[in-house]
């Protein structure tokens, strides 16, 4: 009896420090983006790893995209996970989140700096024109698989807008890009035009500056202004979640408000957060430079940095756990053979 109890005894040691030797490795594994990732449009990365567990983890600076019991499902982040593999799907991709990383309960992780083609985005706004005899509805403007339509309703979204009235159809581009420079354009009557759009000039461009009232806090207030000779609606101000627009109604709500007089438009922010460090304007003709917020003091912040630790304390946390009871039941053991012997 007291042998099958020392054999016992011998088991549970090696058990417990195979079990601290397995739980300390990380394995890093390569996520995969999808093809040719455009900013301000959606991609999906995935990884794949053996013995994956939840809860996983995604993770970009301070965001934090998790699926456990239950997994992020929002308008903005999707994440999902079957067997081994993990994805996050993410509708609209920022310049401010191109670095993200993941990890699961069994210490898998991986990283990824999501490798942008900007379409050659060149701060202009255009508006196409035609008139035909005998226009008929539908019409479309395309350029190769995109398509912006005037049925019963027409498209009228944040980058392309299409009006249509009697004989006459236009189409707004709010950021031309060099490779989208072809449009053509059909009516349901088979008439057909073409467009071959060629940029003159950027200069006005670069006159689109935004200027801030005065340095602000996290959590406080602060107002962006911009001041420009013929400033035209439509004016969106853009930070890295939202876009604030003003055109026949301005945005006022929640922690935003939006102005517009003559040359003069600005947007007063209250209750700062991390997502209002950079910004963009743009009106009717051209966008802005990118502007970074002046944040008094430090702005990194102990719950950043615990939301940023979080991931490796649980697994860590879980680890510890187990190999507490193991070390524990081992120490009984060691006493117990020191009174059989």
């Amino acid at each position: 009896m007291d042998v099958l109890k020392l054999l016992f005894c011998v088991l549970s040691l090696c058990s417990c420090f195979t079990r601290i030797e397995t739980s300390s490795r990380v394995q890093l594994h390569k996520i995969i983006q999808s093809v040719n990732v455009v900013l301000n449009e959606s991609t999906t990365l995935q990884v794949v790893a053996p013995n994956m567990r939840r809860p996983v983890v995604w993770r970009c600076d301070n965001h934090r995209y998790e699926c456990d019991g239950i997994c992020t499902n929002s308008s903005d982040f999707k994440v999902t996970q079957s067997g081994n593999a993990s994805t996050l799907w993410i509708r609209r991709v920022t310049k401010d989140c191109l670095s993200w990383k993941f990890c699961d309960y069994n210490r898998n992780i991986g990283n990824i700096d999501l490798n942008i083609n900007d379409n050659g985005a060149l701060c202009v706004s255009a508006t196409l024109l035609t008139e035909i005899p005998n226009m008929k509805r539908p019409v479309v403007w395309k350029y190769m698989n995109y398509k912006y339509e005037c049925d019963r309703t027409c498209a009228n979204g944040p980058e392309y807008r299409v009006t249509h009235k009697g004989n006459v159809s236009t189409l707004w581009i709010r950021n031309v890009t060099k490779e989208r420079l072809d449009w053509k354009f059909e009516d349901d009557n088979l008439n057909y035009r073409k467009f071959d759009l060629k940029i003159n000039s950027l200069t006005k461009a670069e006159t689109y500056n935004i200027t801030q009232n005065e340095s602000a806090v996290l959590g406080g207030s602060t107002t962006l202004l911009i001041n420009v000779p013929k400033l035209e609606r439509i004016i969106v101000w853009k930070n890295k979640h939202r876009n604030l627009e003003c055109d026949t109604t301005c945005y006022d709500y929640e922690d935003y408000t939006v102005n517009h007089i003559n040359d003069i438009s600005t947007v007063s922010i209250r209750n700062i957060s991390e997502s209002d460090f950079s910004w963009s304007f743009c009106d009717k003709n051209h966008c802005s430079p990118d502007f970074s917020l002046a944040i008094k003091g430090d702005t990194s912040g102990a719950s950043s940095l615990r939301a940023s630790l979080s991931p490796s304390i649980r697994i860590i946390t879980g680890v510890t756990k187990y190999t507490f009871v193991k070390v524990a039941a081992t120490i009984l053991c060691f006493f117990y053979l020191l009174d059989v012997i």
